[in-house]
């Protein structure tokens, strides 16, 4: 059975899929967005085919308005049913969906791996055992993809010259 939780408004524009299938994974990843008070809609799945099926708007995600695509994914590479690797080149084949910023979420750090995953449209890579501090990296690496709870406290300073 998948997980599928939604977290935050369906109806805001930047919304975040994660594909995990690892519970603890999961909640780790949402506590750090909830301590950098991100308040983009969460949705939650535990495996490749599921995301596929949910990025496909196939059923039972057929409704955009519930299920809308997401501007974000964090992708695990290793996941059940189908890899994060497969999900990667379904998506790369997928010229017709719109683009969205993929993070693959793993604690793989092999070259091949890395580069069959940007050869197939990675964006970065977070890993498992310093996702904090490379969470803090892609807020700032990527700063239009976020949505926060106290939005001025996280513009860009504005400089003045003299």
């Amino acid at each position: 059975m998948d997980i599928l939780e939604a977290q935050g408004s369906a109806s805001a524009a930047k919304v975040i899929l994660i594909v995990d299938d690892n519970a603890d994974d999961l909640i780790f990843l949402q506590r750090i967005m909830r301590r950098h008070s991100l308040v983009n809609p969460v949705y939650t799945l535990s495996d490749g085919e599921s995301a596929i099926t949910y990025l496909e708007g196939r059923h039972p995600y057929a409704q955009r308005v519930l299920f809308p695509f997401p501007s974000v994914l964090f992708l695990d590479f290793n996941l059940p049913r189908k890899s994060g690797l497969e999900v990667l080149q379904w998506l790369h084949s997928r010229r017709d969906l719109p683009p969205l910023k993929i993070f693959v979420y793993t604690d793989i750090t092999l070259f091949p791996y890395l580069q069959d995953c940007y050869k197939n449209g990675a964006n970065g890579f977070l890993l498992k055992e310093d996702q904090e501090i490379q969470f803090e990296g892609l807020l700032r690496d990527f700063p239009d993809l976020w949505q926060y709870r106290y939005p001025e406290q996280h513009s860009p300073q504005k400089k003045v010259v003299a």
